[in-house]
C-alpha cells in the first residue's frame, strides 16, 4: 500500500477524474505567448542576466542560456555517477 502513497503511478496510470471535476490549470499557452511580446523577451533576458551573475559561469550541472534553466548546485549528478561506477565495479568483480 505504501507504493500507491509514494509512487502514484507505479500501478499504471492515473484514474481519470470524475465526471464533472477538472483540475485548476491556467492555459499553458498563454504564459508560452507572454515570453513571445518585447516585455517578456526583456523579462527573460533580464531574468537570464540575473542568474549568470548570482551563480557564475556554467559548468557540467549548471546551465542557463535561452533554452536551459538548470542548476544543480551541489554535485549530485557527479556523485551519484561515482556511486553508480563504484557499485557496478563491485558487481562485475563479484561482490556483494
Amino acid at each position: 500500500s505504501w507504493t500507491a502513497y509514494f509512487l502514484p503511478n507505479a500501478a499504471g496510470l492515473p484514474r481519470p477524474a470524475p465526471a464533472g471535476i477538472k483540475p485548476f490549470r491556467l492555459p499553458g499557452g498563454l504564459l508560452e505567448a507572454a515570453g513571445w511580446t518585447p516585455p517578456g523577451a526583456w523579462f527573460e533576458a533580464w531574468e537570464m542576466g540575473r542568474k549568470l551573475k548570482k551563480f557564475g559561469p556554467p559548468g557540467p550541472e549548471l546551465r542557463f542560456d535561452a533554452d536551459h534553466c538548470q542548476g544543480h548546485f551541489d554535485g549530485h549528478g557527479r556523485r551519484t555517477l561515482a556511486a553508480f561506477a563504484a557499485r557496478l565495479a563491485e558487481l562485475l568483480e563479484g561482490g556483494p
